[in-house]
């Protein structure tokens, strides 16, 4: 039985803004049976944040969850302010496409601050900006990442790769990756 999310959604500008107040992701995209066939999410404009429990556990929240064989497509809008384990802005194991917008501010335990990618992730424009955590500040990919675009930045590990730490495939054909910190290999490993 699906569970309930009590969230809340306030118009900000032109914008939406979607806060949770459970241990939970505030965004699921479904993932896909033995048909391959996921769900697909397109936001355009949304701010996806999350508030922290009382007790400030760190608990495994991302802004957005993307499932196996789902695709989620990032237009515009902003994820931020997600605390977890990692994967804290967008967990991805589909297919994930960013084309503006910002995810910012997210804090993790593990790997991947603003993006953790077990999938597919195709990076076009806008930014990764001062998210903070273990291994892989901006970006923590195991599968595909191809960056054509866009700025990772100001971001922050303890340990691998301050902007973007990987063991899978990663092209890069353009954008920026700059001014991040760790203790080995502040931009990229």
């Amino acid at each position: 039985m699906a569970q309930t999310l009590h969230c809340q959604v306030t118009a900000q500008k032109s914008f939406f803004k979607l806060v949770s107040s459970a241990r939970c992701d505030t965004i699921y995209v479904e993932y896909g049976d033995n048909d391959k066939s996921g769900g697909t999410l397109k936001i355009n404009g949304i701010i996806v944040t999350h508030a922290v429990d009382d007790n400030n556990d760190i608990f495994d929240v991302h802004g957005v969850m993307v499932g196996y064989y789902a695709t989620f497509i990032m237009i515009d809008g902003e994820i931020s302010n997600n605390i977890g384990r990692g994967g804290c802005g967008v967990n991805n194991f589909g297919t994930f496409e960013m084309y503006e917008g910002i995810i910012s501010n997210n804090i993790g335990a593990y790997c991947g601050g603003g993006v953790y990618n077990a999938g597919a992730f195709k990076m076009f424009g806008d930014e990764i900006i001062n998210n903070t955590v273990e291994s892989g500040g901006g970006v923590y990919s195991v599968k595909s990442f191809e960056m054509s675009g866009g700025t990772i930045s100001g971001n922050t590990a303890l340990q691998n790769g301050g902007g973007v730490c990987y063991s899978g495939a990663f092209n890069r054909s353009g954008g920026e990756i700059s001014d991040n910190t760790a203790d080995i290999d502040n931009d990229v490993t």
